[in-house]
């Protein structure tokens, strides 16, 4: 199999920064593209953040060429600790906060068919119905929350690592390049603040208000 220089460089960073972070990835392959495959649905490679895969690492298609090897180590490194290292403690922290919402929500939706009669039980239950979906919207919101945090604390984990300069210059860079789409999922996730992942400005100013 071809690889070419930079793909090489790459490689050789990504199984540099899994070793430091004590991870048992060694990607045989930088696949570069715009859409990927997330189940049944398909989602856009985001300029500033790589996906970790079984045997490969994927990056962006339009960012080819347009970050050295060392620019990409911040956002690679950010990307390990988000995707492998920190996913047992961010998952476990995901439940305990929903833990506390979901036991109410869910007893409340089947105490009303099995500790009432059947006639009173369904007038309860479609009364409760609203109750239900709101606390299922709450969890999502919840659980997001915790998302972002550990997105962010992915990064401040990388900064501290590798210092604030190199991951914060590269956030940098990939904002001024202005390149299609990237404005728009800017904005598609400032008009929704619980999506679990910062856009670009986000991940710049929490990087900013941190201390060096």
């Amino acid at each position: 199999m071809y690889v070419d220089d930079s793909d090489s460089e790459i490689l050789n960073i990504t199984r540099e920064i899994s070793e430091r972070l004590d991870l048992d990835f060694g990607p045989t392959k930088v696949d570069w593209q715009d859409i990927v495959a997330d189940g049944r649905y398909l989602k856009r490679v985001d300029y500033d953040e790589p996906i970790i895969g079984r045997t490969h690492i994927i990056l962006a298609n339009a960012m080819k060429g347009k970050l050295t090897p060392e620019e990409w180590k911040p956002l690679i490194m950010s990307s390990l600790l988000y995707s492998e290292k920190l996913v047992w403690e961010r998952n476990k922290k995901v439940g305990l906060s929903i833990l506390p919402i979901f036991v109410p929500v869910i007893a409340g939706f089947f105490a009303p068919i099995y500790l009432l009669p059947y006639s009173l039980g369904k007038l309860v239950l479609g009364a409760y119905l609203p109750f239900f979906v709101l606390g299922l919207i709450y969890m999502v919101y919840r659980g997001n929350l915790v998302y972002r945090s550990y997105r962010t604390r992915a990064d401040q984990e990388t900064a501290k690592i590798l210092g604030k300069d190199l991951i914060l210059n590269t956030l940098l860079k990939i904002d001024a390049m202005h390149l299609p789409n990237l404005e728009a999922e800017k904005m598609r996730r400032r008009l929704s603040r619980t999506m679990w992942r910062p856009n670009i400005s986000d991940r710049i100013a929490l990087l900013r208000d941190m201390n060096s």
